[in-house]
Order: C-alpha cells, then structure tokens, then sequence
C-alpha cells in the first residue's frame, strides 16, 4: 500500500502544481479549483484487498489532509545532476507555475511570462517566529503568498494570496489588483472603467460590473457630446445619437438602449449576469463598428482639421468647442 500511497501524493502534487497555473493565468479574484480524488483513488483500490482498501480510504480521509503542500521556486529532481545519492522527496509539493499574465507597465501593457521571485506559506512562517501564544492551524488549511515579476520589463513586483482549504484552493488576494487587456476599440480615456467592469464581473461582484459599464457608456457619451451637470443618462445618449452618421445608425447596438437596460438591475439591486454579459456584448459591437468605420472623436477631428490646413490645432489641443471629461459618478450607489 506503500506505493499506492505515493503514487496518490505524486498525483495530487502535479494536478496542484497544473491548477495553480490556471488559477493565476485564467482565473480572477474570490475563484478556485478543487482536485477531485475520486476517480484516481478507484483506480488505486483495483489492486488492494478488502482490508488493504479500507486501510488506504481511511488514510486519505484522517491522515492525508494533515499533510502539507511544500512550495519550491525550481521543478524538483530526486537525484541532483551528477549526485549518486537519491533524495527524500516532501509528500506533497507545488513547484511555482510560470504563467502568462497581463502586465500593466508603460513597456509592456499586454500578457507576458511572469516568473516566481519569493513565496512564504503561513504554517512555515509561524514555525520560525517565536511568539508568546503558541498558534495551530486546523488540518488541510494552508496560506500561500507568491511574489511574480514579469520576465520581460522586470518591473513592480504582484503577489498573490492563495489559501488551501482540504483540496480546495482559493484566490485571496491580489496587489495590485488585477488589470485586464481591453480590446483596442474601447476609448482610451475611459478604458478604465470599462476594466474595472470586467474585473468586478470576473470576482463574482455583478451588481459593481453593472454600474462601471453603464458608467463607462454615459462617461464616453458625456465626452463626445460635451453635456456636463445633471443631465440625465437618457439625455445625454440621445444627444450622443444624433452625432452618429445617418447610414451607420441603424447597424448599431443603441447605447441608450443598453444604458437603460443595466439601470433596470441596478435599481433593484439585482445581481443579473445574464443582462451584464448581453450589455457588454452589445456595447463592444458598437465600439467596433466605430472602429471600422473611423468615427473619429472630437480630439482627433480637431487635429486631422488642423493637419488638413497645414498646421497644429492651437497649442496642440482641440478647439475650446472640445467637450471635457465629465468625470462625474450617477448618484446612485448600488453596491
């Protein structure tokens, strides 16, 4: 039963060691994987007798979880190069993933390899701190924190908080929060918003998703329209309307539509995926139709305008006719 044993932990340590990748790579905040035994731990049972079986299924169910993953920057080698002697190799391990993350600094501002710099695990960390009030951990519980560097501009360092929970493995934590790659036809100025709605929808915060992309659709019509004060959403969309060309209107997804269609969840406090993924769906075709059709905004007007008689808009800005950003928020809050 012995290498039934070891072969489980073996097992067990790959799919952590793969997870985790997926977790950091693919997944967001407040998301998890757990690693399902069952199939595995059939497979082990086939060649045990009763007894021996019994034996290995209350193994993994008293004793296993007592074990702790040990986490190694390097992937492990039992017999170092050149070395005659075997080594000891921990129960279970997670060797640190390399994965493909989004980075947000000026070089780079798309996803590149990121690499595992330091980690620290609770349990291990608390061993070596002498304190006046001796600490236990319940079974199966672990906290991890992994620093990353991204491989490519080798800037700020982002840490991840993971917490292991039996076989269940959650994503904490995150600094900075995570930045997400928008696609290029979302307006630069405010992108931002339009971010900060996809990464509340990823963590589970729907209600927040809501509010940042309706707020995305009213700043960005604010702006091309240059309506500022208390000048309802509604309002300000229809105005934003009539700035588009007659012969694209009726190809694209109407914004005050979908503007009125995330306020009606937002007003009953209601988590509703469905009508946030249908809005952004909506939203994003007609942000690409504006991109390929080259409906330029008001600054980019104003220097083509310029360019076109033979020099720079005055002071290289827009005309004073240039709407500001209106960086003003609905009053109403729904978290």
């Amino acid at each position: 039963m012995t290498d039934e044993r070891t072969y489980l932990r073996a097992w067990l340590s790959t799919q952590a060691t793969q997870e985790l990748k997926k977790l950091l790579e693919e997944k967001h905040l407040y998301q998890k994987f757990t690693i399902d035994m069952t199939e595995i731990v059939k497979k082990l049972s086939k060649g045990l007798t009763t007894r021996d079986s019994n034996m290995f299924i209350t193994w993994i169910h008293s004793e296993l979880p007592k074990e702790k993953f040990s986490v190694f920057l390097h992937q492990l080698s039992l017999a170092p190069r050149g070395s005659t002697t075997t080594h000891t190799q921990p129960q279970l391990w997670i060797t640190l993933p390399h994965p493909s993350l989004y980075c947000n600094s000026k070089g780079c501002k798309r996803r590149e390899t990121f690499t595992p710099i330091w980690f620290t695990e609770l349990s291990q960390a608390i061993a070596t701190v002498v304190t006046p009030k001796q600490v236990s951990l319940p079974d199966g519980f672990q906290m991890f924190t992994l620093v990353y560097q991204c491989q490519r501009c080798l800037g700020k360092p982002e840490a991840f908080l993971v917490r292991r929970d039996l076989w269940t493995f959650y994503l904490e934590g995150r600094s900075p929060i995570e930045r997400v790659e928008v696609p290029k036809f979302v307006p630069e100025k405010e992108e931002h918003y339009y971010s900060d709605a996809i990464v509340a929808f990823n963590s589970g915060k729907v209600l927040a998703a809501l509010f940042y992309l309706r707020t995305f659709v009213e700043q960005f019509a604010r702006r091309i329209t240059g309506k500022t004060g208390r000048a309802t959403g509604e309002e300000i969309l229809d105005a934003y309307y009539e700035t588009l060309p007659v012969n694209r209107k009726s190809d694209m997804p109407s914004l005050r539509e979908w503007y009125e269609k995330l306020s009606v969840p937002l007003h009953a406090g209601k988590d509703d995926a469905e009508v946030f993924t249908n809005a952004k769906e909506a939203i994003d075709k007609h942000f690409d139709i504006r991109r390929v059709f080259r409906m330029d905004e008001p600054e980019r007007k104003a220097a083509t305008n310029a360019e076109s008689k033979g020099g720079p808009a005055e002071g290289g800005k827009a005309p004073e006719s240039q709407p500001e950003v209106s960086q003003s928020i609905p009053t109403e809050n729904p978290v």
